[in-house]
This record gives structure tokens, sequence and C-alpha cells, in this order.
């Protein structure tokens, strides 16, 4: 009876609405004047105490439903009263909409006014719930017409009184569509995830190790939305305080990395990249030290400040030339939004309950999502155009130097041709002089040594014009020797260079040079085969004569075959002339390959006869 009077007695003193559950409605907000606040700072009151008078007395309605930061450590007693002929027709649940509350106590009446505990909470293991929902739900009780129900709330965290009074119809459809919207959510992201990571174990370009966190953290961001505790670590709510402690920071250094992968600020501001580099860990030190020395919410300034210089400075990229920026702006700015309002309610200054407000940094991701493949694919086209048009002046280029190469050797071939026909008509004139002189020499034997003085001269001449026809056949077959067009028609491109060298190599079968494995898998870079038991790369120039060549592997080919096919004997001026490079690049190649010479001729190397013409010197 003393419990029951004390109850009346609270009830007098309310000065709270009763909400009223109509049969046309299913779906009510618990708003302020339909509760009262009792503040409990040294954590004593019991059920108890809060229904005597001396208590009932000090509940209170609040304009504003949140606690200040320096009274989170509080517990909380909320009070209020429904019914309504409705409360029959359904069953009625009670739901606390905010999943980052540490501990939640419902109490609720029965017949004889004794009040029964339900317990629920982050700290809570999930399988503990009375209603296995990712929200915190009770099930209201029918067994008065207006029960006076309370709740005990004690957080850790930012935190609203946000509660929302439900039908069971109501309730299930509610439920559906908000575990389908985050199923969609969470799906889309799981996707691109595994997408980029199979394709970064495919490719082993870091951006897309970069993008597979970046996803990571936005799902860690998400999870304050309950799924997490529900599905994946139902039995350690220790990770749910900890992950919505920390996620944020998380975020921003995967989105930094991100970011920076995608805009290539590293490379064109070095000088900007470092300063926002101190930026980004000044804002998560700070953010840290406020979580961890003072425990108050986000500081919501320092923590976007990083987001908004990046957001400038993906707008100034894409000013400064960068097209690929344009979408990665687009996409960013769904995150900025996402990123503010989820700030703002975390921080407990928004009340919005709604799923399209709730979810807003779930939807902006999403679009994020999109956009930033569309993004993606924008980059690798521009980059593909830039290498076609790179290819194509190189093409030209190298067209022209064959036109001019052409042109010379047409010119050397015409004063060749023409100093040919000169040595033949003179020889043509001193084989008749030698027979006007032999018959002279049958007819005046008495000029015998005067002819034998001017057969000697002949002699002389003869002998330096068989050394000039020698000479001009030797440049003959030097310049058909050197002919440009004859080698390409061999090696007509880089990739047939390339390709020579994987057979010259690998003819007799693959052996790794650091563990000597044999088996193998295709490697980065051109032609390139990588071990399978100790992963080493080796490329088709690796270990050859070829290795870390600076100019096109093309030119390196006619280099050394110049230098063989003159047994070394060619100076690095006529190696530039020929092959259009500069002439310390021509005389380092020509050293290299006659040393190689050298090491054949003197037999330090193994005898690799078997190898056609030039091809014993590129193995090393």
């Amino acid at each position: 009876m003393i419990l029951l009077g004390s109850f009346a007695f609270s009830l007098d003193a309310w000065a709270t609405d009763t909400l009223q559950l109509q049969f046309d409605n299913e779906n009510y907000l618990l708003e302020p004047q339909y509760f009262e606040i009792l503040s409990d700072p040294e954590h004593a009151l019991s059920i108890e105490d809060v229904i005597l008078p001396h208590y009932a007395q000090q509940f209170h309605l609040s304009d504003d439903p949140f606690p200040h930061p320096e009274d989170l450590d509080h517990t909380y007693w909320i009070r209020f009263q429904f019914g309504g002929e409705a409360i029959y027709d359904n069953n009625w649940y009670l739901e606390v909409l905010c999943q980052t509350t540490t501990l939640v106590e419902f109490y609720y009446p029965d017949e004889s006014g004794s009040y029964h505990q339900r317990s629920a909470g982050m700290q809570y293991p999930f399988a503990e719930r009375e209603i296995l929902h990712k929200n915190f739900v009770f099930d209201l009780p029918a067994t008065q017409k207006y029960p006076t129900c309370y709740l005990k709330i004690k957080t850790e965290n930012p935190v609203h009184f946000l509660f929302k009074i439900r039908s069971d119809n109501y309730f299930i459809r509610y439920s559906l569509t908000e575990y389908f919207v985050l199923g969609l959510f969470y799906g889309i992201l799981l996707i691109m995830g595994i997408y980029n990571l199979v394709l970064y174990f495919s490719i082993r370009e870091r951006f897309y190790l970069y993008y597979v966190l970046y996803v990571i953290s936005c799902m860690l961001i998400s999870f304050e939305d309950g799924l997490a505790f529900q599905y994946i670590w139902p039995n350690h709510p220790e990770l749910n305080q900890f992950f919505y402690r920390y996620s944020p920071a998380i975020f921003l250094l995967c989105f930094t990395a991100y970011a920076n992968a995608f805009l290539e600020l590293d490379q064109a501001w070095p000088r900007f990249y470092r300063w926002f580099l101190g930026l980004v860990g000044f804002s998560i030190v700070y953010f840290v030290v406020r979580e961890q020395v003072t425990h108050e919410p986000w500081a919501i300034p320092v923590y976007l400040i990083p987001f908004l210089v990046l957001y400038g400075a993906s707008i100034w990229r894409w000013r400064s030339g960068f097209p690929a920026a344009r979408f990665f702006i687009l996409a960013f700015s769904f995150t900025i939004v996402g990123v503010i309002i989820t700030a703002l309610r975390r921080n407990a200054s928004l009340e919005w309950d709604n799923l399209a407000l709730v979810y807003t940094l779930n939807y902006g991701l999403v679009l994020e999502v999109v956009f930033l493949s569309v993004a993606q694919g924008e980059k690798f086209r521009l980059a593909k155009r830039s290498e076609e048009a790179a290819q194509q002046t190189i093409i030209q280029n190298l067209q022209e130097v064959n036109q001019i190469k052409e042109a010379v050797n047409q010119e050397i071939e015409r004063k060749v041709e023409l100093q040919t026909s000169e040595i033949i008509a003179q020889k043509n004139l001193i084989e008749q002089q030698n027979e006007q002189l032999a018959a002279a020499n049958r007819k005046l034997q008495s000029q015998a040594e005067e002819i034998s003085r001017i057969n000697q001269l002949l002699d002389v001449e003869n002998q330096e014009l068989r050394g000039n026809v020698k000479e001009l056949t030797r440049a003959r077959v030097f310049a058909r020797e050197v002919d440009f067009g004859e080698f390409q028609s061999f090696f007509p491109d880089d990739e047939a260079c390339y390709a020579y060298l994987e057979r010259l190599k690998w003819e007799n079968g693959y052996q790794c040079h650091r563990c000597g494995n044999d088996k193998y898998t295709k490697g980065q870079g051109h032609l390139a085969r990588r071990c399978t038991k100790c992963g080493t790369n080796e490329s088709a120039t690796a270990h050859t004569l070829f290795h870390r060549l600076h100019f096109p592997i093309l030119k390196g080919f006619y280099l050394l075959f110049l230098v063989y096919a003159n047994k070394g004997n060619i100076s690095a001026t006529e190696l530039s002339e020929i092959v259009d490079l500069r002439y310390q690049t021509c005389w380092k190649f020509s050293k290299k390959v006659q040393d190689k010479l050298k090491q054949v001729s003197a037999g330090e190397e193994p005898d690799t006869s078997q190898n056609d013409g030039w091809s014993h010197l590129i193995l090393q």
C-alpha cells in the first residue's frame, strides 16, 4: 500500500502529457512534453527510490533532451505514461534509437503496482537482449490502461533521448525496410572492397589497397547502427565502445591515404602534402587526447578541417589541369555532407530520426563509391590517351629519323658509286697505258731502264689505287651492314627485342637466380617472370647487357650490332650520328660491348658458339 500510495502521489506531481495511442496511428515519437527527466550524478538511485514522493517531485520537463558534455557521467531516469484504447488492440514496443547508450533499463508495473526490470545496452552481450534487434527494443505491457514506466539510462558517449512507441505491425515493416537499406549499403561496400582487393593482388598497385582500406573505414564508421554488434562481434561489447570512439580517426587516415593516391598530391605539391600530413596528425592527436583525457565528444571544427582542406585541394588540383579530379570533387561532396551531419549527430547537436537523415553518411558513401569508380575510369582513360599520344609522337620521331637516315644512306651510296666509277675509269686508263708501255718496251729495248722506272712509279700508283678500291669497298659493305631498314626488318620494335631476350635467356627453361626454383608466374615488367617460391621478379633484361638501359632497347640492339659488326673498331662519334644518341651514352655502351668482346677473345667467357652472330655477347 505504501508503494501504491507513493506511486499515486508521484502521478499527481506530473506536469507532462499522457501519450494517447490511437487506432489510426501505429508510430509515435515520445516528444519532450511526454516525459520527465531526473538526473542521478551519484548513480545511487533505484526504482524503489525514484517512485518515492521526495524524488518523484524532482522529475522535470526538459526542452533540450540532450545531456550536456559535463553531465555524461550521470545516470538519468526517464518517466513517461501512455494509454488509450488502442493499447489493447496491438502489441506495442518501446524503441530506444540511440545504439551507443551504455546501459538501458526499462521498468514497467504490473497489476499489483510492482515494477519489473528489463536491461540492454552496449555493455551487455547481444544475446541478452529481450528482442534481438539492432536497436534497444522493449515489449510494452498492456496490463493497465495508463501504465507509468521508467527508463534508467547511463552513457559515456554523447546521446540524445529519442524514443519511439510502435505497434508490432509497424515495427516489423520499419525493421525490414531498415535492414534492407543497410544490407544494400554494406553489400555495395563489400563488393567494391573485394573487387579492388582482387585488383591489388593482380596488379600490385598500391592505390587499390588504399581504396580497400578506405572502404573498411567506411564500414567501421557506419557500424554505430548496431549491425556489427548483432552479426560480427555479438559476444564482445567492448568493441562497440572502441570503434565508436576511434573509427572517425581511422576513417580520416584511410581517406587521406586514398585521396593522395588518387590526386597524386605528394608528386604534384610535395610541400603542401607534407604540411597536410602534419595537419592530419595534429587533428588525430587532438581527437585522441580529447577522448582519452577529457572524455569530451567530437571537436567538430578540428576534425572537419582536414576534410575541408582536402576538398579545397581537390578543386585546386582540378583547376591545375587534372581533369579526373572533377569526379572526385563530386564524390567527395556527398561524403563532406555525410561527415558533417554524422559529426553533428554524434555531438548530439541534431535529433533527426528518419531514415533519410540518420543514414546520410551511408548514402553519401555509396554515392561516393559510384562516382569514384567513374573518376578512376576517367583517370585511366586520360592516362591511356596520354600514353597513346606519347607513343604516336615517338613513332613520328622514329619515322622522321628513318627518313633522314635513308636520305643520308642514299647520298652516301651515290657518292660511293661516283667514286667507284671514277676508280674503274682510272683503272681502265692505267691498263691502256700498260699495254702501250708493253708495246713500247718490245719496240724500244734501249729505253728499258726508263720504262722500268716508269713501271715502278706505276706500280706504286696501282698499289695506292688498289688500297683506295679496298677502302671504298669496305665503306660500302659497312654502309650496307648498318642500314637501319634491314636491321629493323628483324627487330621492328622494342617488343621484338624483349621477345628475343626472353627466348635467349630461357630457351632451356626458367630457373630462379635466387633460390633455383623452376616454377614461375607472370611478373611485373616486359615479359618478366616471378618465382613462385621466393617471389623474385626477373625481367627479360635482367642479367643481360641491356640491364638498366636508359634509352630504347631497339637502339641498344642496333648499337650492339654495329660494334660487333665492326669488331669494336667504330667510334662513339659515328655511333652517335647513326643512332641519334648522345656521344657519352654511345661511348659507355660501346665500352661495355668492347669489354665483352675482349673477355670472349681472352677466353674469360664460356664458349657460346651455339648462339648465332653477336647474341653470345648479350648474356652475362
